[in-house]
């Protein structure tokens, strides 16, 4: 009554397939949590800048990932319009965060000089 060595290959067969579609789940999980903490931190640091309004270009480290942040102005009227991009370190690499503020300012001209 003992197993024959096609039962033990055909259920070796079968764990193995469980077991791959498993850890490529896992492995997809986990890439799109880095990306979702990316995007994120993109965020924050977007909002940061718009509320600084320092315009610019600045390049930040955190968490062993290098992130450049573009503060850009343009004057309509008496307004001045922000516009903030957050992108990786990587050439080529679409912007992970783009963000616009609109601040008023009273007589003291561009905040980017």
């Amino acid at each position: 009554m003992g197993l024959t060595l096609i039962e033990v290959i055909v259920s070796l067969s079968l764990i193995t397939i469980v077991l791959t579609v498993f850890i490529s789940v896992f492995i997809n999980a986990n890439g799109q949590i880095t990306r979702a903490e990316a995007d994120f931190t993109a965020i924050q640091l977007a909002e940061k800048a718009l509320i600084e309004g320092t315009c610019g270009q600045e390049t930040v480290d955190i968490n062993e990932q290098e992130y450049v942040i573009k503060v850009i102005q343009k004057m309509v009227e008496e307004k001045a319009i922000l516009k903030v991009t957050v992108s990786t370190g990587k050439e080529g690499d679409e912007p992970l965060e783009e963000l616009y503020g609109i601040s008023q300012l009273e007589g003291e001209g561009s905040r980017c000089e």
